[in-house]
């Protein structure tokens, strides 16, 4: 894990579909756009928010609404994952969806095991595209459970001293933890079969 930031969170505000904060912190903030944090309130409440953007004293980040008023006052940030600099093809992927997908109730509709790669097509419902992510140099494969039907509840994906960890919870079907070296995003279009 990485090192945990102190920001004072002087304001919060809703603007469209982020949330923007008016932020103090000691140390100039290192994070990218898009990043995914596990930020830790003053009550000692834990919840994720993913920048949208990052200037000097201004956040901008999507988090859940539960979190409004509890985020202002003291908060400890620490980095959990950065889609950009971490997924290959994650800027394009982001330009589409606002943020790099959690895939709350998609659908895989492709599973391939390809040499040392693990392939899932993923439809991704509110957009109506189609991602393939491609899993590359596998480490650990606990992923189970294909079956026709596969609807995910939660794509999760956070450091991990080997690589890339990459948990699939599902509502049915494939379900489980990768472990693989990196990741590529790319949408693919309805011709190709998928």
């Amino acid at each position: 894990m990485t090192k945990e930031s102190n920001i004072k969170v002087l304001d919060c505000f809703k603007v469209q579909d982020a949330y923007h904060l008016t932020y103090e912190s000691e140390k100039v903030l290192t994070y990218n756009n898009f990043d995914i944090l596990m930020a830790r309130d003053s009550q000692n409440q834990s919840f994720i928010i993913t920048l949208k953007s990052i200037e000097k004293n201004v956040l901008e980040v999507y988090m859940s609404v539960q979190y409004e008023k509890s985020i202002v006052g003291n908060v400890k940030a620490q980095l959990l994952f950065s889609p950009l600099t971490s997924i290959e093809g994650a800027l394009e992927v982001i330009k589409i969806t606002k943020m790099f997908p959690a895939c709350h109730y998609d659908k895989i509709i492709a599973f391939q095991e390809q040499n040392n790669d693990i392939i899932l097509v993923i439809e991704l419902i509110h957009v109506n595209k189609k991602m393939k992510l491609t899993l590359c140099g596998i480490k650990e494969n606990q992923l189970t459970d294909y079956k026709e039907n596969n609807t995910i509840l939660q794509l999760d994906f956070r450091n991990h001293q080997d690589g890339i960890e990459v948990e699939i919870d599902s509502m049915e079907g494939l379900h489980g933890t990768i472990i693989c070296s990196n990741v590529k995003a790319e949408f693919v279009s309805d011709d190709l079969g998928y």
